[in-house]
């Protein structure tokens, strides 16, 4: 009984400690119980923090290390608002993980940081189970090709950033890449894979499933995406690997809603990541061989203004509408990069498809809006990023998607974006960093109705017309996916969540019910 009281009192006095470092060393303005709501801007007077938030708290420290003497905590914001933090560890979504004390030698400020770390440990009764080198081996399992289907084009966005937070503890299972697929890779992400990729099982490993369903054994973490509306008997793959799952990993708020709706019980919003430094438009100029591939195929330099669309083509991508709005402008130019994927019926000449709705739309018109077919064989990666340098706008009229990893892609490359606001897409394309589509509610299968032509069309007519603004939403998108959205930041809350995945199994503690939350490892904690 003695033990249970004293722990209680540590757990408080660690709480009081997280406000007095807080309030003692990082120069912030904060009430009694650190909350900062309402405040556009709290700055540190130290150069190496600025939070910038509306709707924020500070909800504690995290971690304490002396030998690098600075201390680790936690700002979030309520549901539905995002939090930008100069000078951090990582963020994602509502969360940044925030470092201080750097290069502070002060032995009281090392104590009380000690001190406090060990609180938080002993709260639990393990010590130092945050340490990274304690987390067991992690094996993440994707069974698919490695023909930069979105699976793997997701697994290469954070691979290398989760590489270097979790040290050699790292590998995949499942993927078999030949040298010629390794080849159309960025240089560093087939290091990464060559590194990592392993057909052999690590014992004890905490696994980490990716993909539409699940495969059989044991499965820790389910790293998943769903593009509809939860009902029963959809997307019963993806369901049956969610409840078989110890926690869940959904890319946004709406998706993991769907996996609580369906009876997960303990449902994390991990967002997807795109490399920045490798998407951006000076490492694009730098590529001369890329361009002049993705100039071949674009043809003769025009002064036509060029949007660019990539997608599979099927309803669910919404390119019938997408056409017909296009068709309804004189001038433009649509660079379309899709294929028809085996299990959607119809015409597989998909040039001739769009050929065909082009001459109904636009007879009568010869100034109507072109389709430049760029085929349907695969790009590398450097010729993607290429062909994103070349256009002027991306549109996609989805009707729902599990991420955006092509939006998520021409953001970074400074692309105004058209899309549809469907399935979560708010958390990738903010409003204020994209143009949003109108969903128009939801159809029988699960999915958006999606946008008319009218939208469409006057979307596209206002970026066309508007170039300064255009130019505009370029700059915040890529500013958007960077700070929120990067490697590094995903990586992050990664280690962040199967730390305390750990840490919960390790003290037998479970889940309690959802709402499924954003990232933190400070919610854990509390």
């Amino acid at each position: 009984m003695r033990s249970a009281y004293a722990l209680v009192l540590l757990a408080r006095m660690s709480d009081a400690l997280a406000l007095y470092l807080a309030r003692d060393r990082c120069d912030l303005d904060l009430s009694e119980d650190v909350v900062m709501m309402g405040q556009g801007a709290v700055r540190g007077q130290k150069d190496d923090i600025a939070i910038e938030t509306t709707k924020g708290h500070l909800t504690a420290n995290v971690s304490f290390r002396p030998e690098a003497r600075y201390v680790e905590y936690v700002v979030e914001t309520v549901p539905g608002n995002i939090v930008a933090c100069e000078g951090t560890l990582g963020c994602g979504g509502a969360r940044c993980a925030v470092r201080r004390f750097k290069g502070d030698r002060r032995p009281i400020a090392v104590r009380r940081g000690a001190f406090l770390r060990v609180a938080w440990a002993l709260r639990y009764g393990v010590v130092s189970i945050l340490e990274t080198h304690l987390l067991p081996p992690v094996e993440w399992r994707l069974e698919v090709g490695c023909d930069r289907t979105g699976f793997f084009t997701e697994l290469l966005g954070h691979l290398g950033a989760l590489r270097d937070a979790l040290g050699s503890d790292l590998s995949v299972r499942g993927l078999d890449c030949s040298d010629e697929e390794l080849a159309d890779l960025f240089d560093t992400e087939a290091a990464a894979l060559k590194e990592l990729t392993t057909d052999r099982q690590t014992p004890d490993a905490l696994a980490i499933a990716h993909g539409a369903r699940c495969s059989p054994g044991t499965v820790d973490v389910a790293r998943l995406v769903v593009e509809r509306e939860f009902a029963p008997g959809r997307d019963i793959g993806v369901y049956e690997c969610a409840l078989r799952a110890q926690q869940v990993w959904a890319p946004t708020r709406w998706a993991a809603d769907q996996f609580v709706a369906a009876g997960a019980t303990s449902v994390v919003v991990v967002p997807e990541a795109v490399n920045a430094a490798l998407f951006s438009r000076e490492a694009a100029s730098r590529d001369d061989k890329s361009m002049a591939a993705i100039d071949a195929r674009l043809g003769a330099r025009t002064d036509a203004w060029t949007v660019l669309c990539v997608a599979k083509w099927e309803r669910r991508k919404g390119l019938d509408v997408l056409l017909d709005g296009l068709f309804r402008l004189d001038d433009a130019r649509l660079a379309l990069h899709s294929y028809r994927p085996s299990w959607e019926r119809g015409e597989r000449n998909l040039q001739k498809v769009a050929e065909s709705r082009r001459a109904i739309a636009c007879a009568g018109r010869p100034r109507c809006a072109v389709v430049q077919w760029l085929g349907d064989g695969p790009l590398s990666r450097s010729e993607m990023r290429a062909l994103y340098s070349r256009v002027d706008a991306f549109v996609l009229a989805t009707r729902g998607e599990g991420w955006g990893l092509p939006i998520h892609e021409a953001m970074a490359m400074e692309l105004p974006v058209v899309v549809t606001n469907a399935s979560g897409i708010e958390t990738l394309a903010s409003p204020d960093a994209a143009i949003l589509l109108p969903s128009n509610g939801v159809d029988d299968d699960g999915y958006a109705r999606g946008p008319t032509a009218r939208d469409v069309a006057d979307a596209l007519q206002y970026l066309r017309t508007n170039p300064a603004t255009a130019h505009r939403l370029g700059k915040l998108a890529r500013e958007h996916v960077v700070t929120l959205f990067s490697p590094h930041a995903v990586a992050s809350i990664m280690r962040a969540e199967l730390q305390a995945f750990v840490l919960r199994r390790a003290t037998g503690r479970r889940p309690s019910s959802p709402p499924p939350r954003w990232s933190s490892v400070a919610d854990e904690l509390r």
